[in-house]
């Protein structure tokens, strides 16, 4: 069984939807002109949900799949982890940037929602399946 059946597995085994629809109005600083973006959200079997953004440059033609929204997600989860400063150290954003400063929080609280919903086993399992991606 692939990585892509695996992770679809699980999710369908414990409940958890993920729905992407491409967002024609979104922009980020940090996404060059030509990039897509699209609303993602992820749901658990007792109808509680979080909703993000994921973001791709234009050179990725394709559609983006469920594996790639949610193995963005699950990495992110470590920059939820980190200070201001290493946030901006990590990822090459100005400490003095109110704008890079809302993003640093906004990530923060997507970690919060992250486990809110999801839970520290189906987060800690999801990366599980997808460690070699």
């Amino acid at each position: 069984m692939d990585m892509h059946e695996q992770l679809n597995n699980y999710l369908h085994e414990v409940g958890v939807e993920v729905k992407i629809k491409r967002n024609t109005t979104y922009e980020r600083k940090d996404f060059p002109a030509g990039s897509r973006h699209y609303d993602v959200i992820v749901s658990n079997q007792f109808g509680d949900s979080f909703r993000t953004v994921y973001s791709q440059g234009p050179a990725t033609k394709e559609e983006p799949s469920i594996l790639s929204v949610v193995y963005s997600i699950v990495i992110g989860l470590d920059c939820g982890e980190l200070s201001f400063k290493e946030f901006c150290a990590d990822i090459g954003y100005d400490e003095d940037s109110r704008e890079d400063y809302k993003l640093f929080m906004d990530v923060k609280a997507l970690n919060t929602d992250v486990y809110s919903v999801l839970g520290d086993d189906i987060v800690r399992r999801i990366g599980v399946i997808l460690q070699d991606y």
